[in-house]
């Protein structure tokens, strides 16, 4: 058998579809099942010379359509087989993946009869360039170097080489509408020369309903050299759609085929198998999966409540021969709806963590809308913060508990430590009450001071109580039997003023 170079997918295992992180869902798709379903528009007959591609277009090569070899159809030859169907509203890397395809007479596992597998109504089809319009309804899987090859030109057998110029356009609108960051990923089987210069393929796309056409990506041709006759050859590759395809409501996509007829070069033949594509997915961006948290739902006026978004907006990963596409789906925007909030900390509404209070008593709704390219979502929580009225909670320390009141000279000071606590506004008023009445507060002290000293003028034990006061109310403490008051005079390590060792502060 002649062996022919062309080109085939180097496929990165390190990238295998099973493997690969999508964020993206598929929107849209054609596995050419029902024939293309009049959706393309292809040569109006093989060998016409009709359907070029439209003039103009930048970046594109031109030549004469000739009208002998190499015409696109749509039929059952050199189709790949999936593990699944291909299905809208799936994530990409979920869909049908690859398994094995046929490509002229192969062995075992890839000896398929055609049609493979179904994925949908009709026969297992795919859109593909034949070399000569018998081709069109060849079956491959005969003997070798019969039908194998009788959709090469070649020159030995005295065929004749034409350039080649097709097309296959999608004829209606794919609604891209709030979509964004769109890739085309698709099952290809391709030849053409790594050059691009003398046969290869281009993958365009329209945002006006076909009027004009622009290119996703040209010298579209396979990675690395393989031999005519070789099996397993289909691979899944992705192409980024420009920007400009975004939230189009008309947006349609071709396939061109070149070839420039020169067959001064060894291997540079038309081949049945220059263009095949199978499986043609657009999957976006989705709009964030939007939710958000509160460090506390039960606060205090003027109590500080940060808010965490949260979102499942992941970027994904694809290959396209030796290189790896990405796609950043993440949150570009965050507005955050609060009535009553006041933002603290240097945050603001368009943060992603903002810190924010309540001024009054009641129940809060808050609101968050994140966005990215391909819209927004709203998320709601009605009710989520509920802001009281919190008083303070009054506690103290007296730093003697057995105090001397005789002799006068080893009398005890007792110092009395306000350790109250609230949780947000200050505390306003203190209101020391000792019973018996019978002290004295000293040193410039009375018993509206924050931390007041007082002696005591008789024996007994005595109850102490603090009340503090803020804007959210009062609370009072109250310690009975908390200080003993004795008559003591101070002998060796004795009791006393001038022997006595005060109480620490409680750590």
């Amino acid at each position: 058998m002649k062996k022919i170079v062309l080109y085939a997918l180097l496929f990165i295992a390190i990238f295998a579809t099973s493997n690969q992180l999508h964020a993206q869902t598929v929107f849209w798709f054609e596995d050419f099942d029902d024939g293309g379903g009049g959706r393309w528009t292809l040569e109006n007959a093989p060998g016409s010379g009709t359907n070029p591609t439209p003039a103009g277009i930048v970046g594109l090569i031109y030549e004469v359509n000739n009208p002998v070899f190499d015409n696109f159809v749509i039929n059952d030859q050199n189709t790949p087989e999936l593990s699944g169907s291909i299905s809208v509203g799936t994530v990409i890397n979920n869909e049908g993946a690859f398994v094995r395809g046929r490509h002229y007479a192969c062995s075992s596992p890839s000896d398929l009869p055609n049609p493979f597998i179904n994925t949908g109504a009709g026969p297992n089809q795919s859109l593909h360039i034949t070399a000569n319009p018998a081709c069109a309804t060849l079956l491959y899987g005969g003997t070798p170097q019969s039908d194998d090859w009788n959709c090469i030109s070649d020159p030995d057998n005295g065929d004749v080489q034409t350039k080649s110029e097709q097309i296959a356009y999608l004829n209606t609108n794919i609604d891209a509408t709030g979509k964004c960051n769109i890739k085309l990923t698709a099952d290809f089987f391709l030849g053409g020369d790594a050059d691009g210069i003398k046969s290869h393929s281009t993958i365009l796309y329209s945002i006006d309903g076909g009027i004009t056409w622009k290119i996703v990506k040209d010298s579209l041709h396979s990675c690395t050299p393989f031999l005519a006759g070789s099996c397993n050859n289909w691979h899944r590759r992705t192409f980024a759609i420009p920007s400009d395809a975004d939230n189009q409501p008309d947006l349609r996509i071709a396939f061109r085929w070149y070839d420039d007829g020169d067959i001064n070069n060894t291997g540079d033949y038309a081949l049945g198998a220059s263009f095949n594509v199978d499986n043609v997915m657009l999957s976006a961006c989705d709009k964030p999966n939007v939710d958000f948290s509160a460090d506390q739902t039960s606060v205090c006026k003027n109590q500080t409540v940060t808010l965490g978004s949260i979102m499942t907006s992941s970027t994904g990963f694809y290959t396209d021969c030796f290189s790896v596409l990405t796609d950043n789906c993440s949150v570009t925007a965050y507005s955050w709806n609060i009535p009553g909030a006041t933002y603290v900390d240097g945050t603001s509404s368009s943060d992603a963590n903002p810190h924010i209070q309540f001024g009054a008593n009641g129940n809060y709704t808050i609101e968050l809308t994140a966005s990215n390219c391909a819209g927004d979502s709203v998320v709601t929580k009605t009710n989520l913060i509920t802001v009281t009225d919190c008083p303070p909670a009054a506690n103290f320390f007296a730093d003697i508990l057995t105090a001397c009141i005789e002799p006068t000279a080893k009398l005890d000071t007792v110092s009395l430590t306000d350790l109250s606590t609230t949780p947000t506004t200050a505390i306003t008023a203190w209101n020391w009450t000792i019973t018996p009445v019978t002290v004295t507060y000293v040193n410039g002290t009375s018993s509206t001071d924050q931390n007041p000293q007082v002696t005591f003028n008789a024996t007994g034990t005595y109850q102490i109580s603090l009340q503090v006061t803020t804007s959210e109310g009062t609370d009072t403490e109250t310690k009975t039997a908390y200080v003993e008051a004795i008559s003591c005079e101070c002998a060796a390590g004795g009791g006393g003023a001038g022997c006595r060792t005060p109480r620490p502060l409680p750590a």
